[in-house]
């Protein structure tokens, strides 16, 4: 498979991250689709353990082999959850905090866990695809 073609789905896929994004907030549907959120966070995390492995990998920067399976998988995860974190962070200080303070730590928390989530869904099915095929 052309190296391009990993691009063009990481562009898509962020593209698709964005308008989602973009309509919840104009047109209040967080506020109507409670799991919308943990939707697009796992969606985030995804995106982030591709983008992880394609730097890593597709790009040629290491070169693919059985070993580098489980660090790859590993790698992708801390790199979901650090920007995970890294996004809560910029929600909290920039003011994008829905929740009521009672529940922010939760909701912190579980948007963490499916960033997370997203990001092991992502990197087994990049490690799988790439030991078997």
């Amino acid at each position: 498979m052309p190296r391009i073609i990993p691009l063009i789905w990481l562009l898509s896929i962020i593209a698709l991250i964005a308008l989602l994004h973009i309509l919840a907030l104009n047109l209040y549907l967080y506020f109507y689709f409670w799991w919308l959120d943990l939707f697009i966070h796992f969606l985030g995390g995804a995106w982030v353990a591709l983008a992880c492995l394609w730097l890593l990998f597709i790009s040629g920067k290491i070169s693919w082999d059985r070993r580098h399976s489980r660090a790859a998988f590993i790698a992708a995860i801390m790199t979901s959850f650090i920007i995970g974190l890294g996004w809560e962070a910029f929600e909290y200080w920039s003011g994008l905090i829905f929740v009521s303070v009672a529940d922010y730590a939760r909701d912190t928390v579980s948007d963490l866990i499916v960033d997370v989530s997203g990001g092991a869904a992502a990197a087994l099915y990049f490690t799988l695809r790439r030991l078997y095929v």
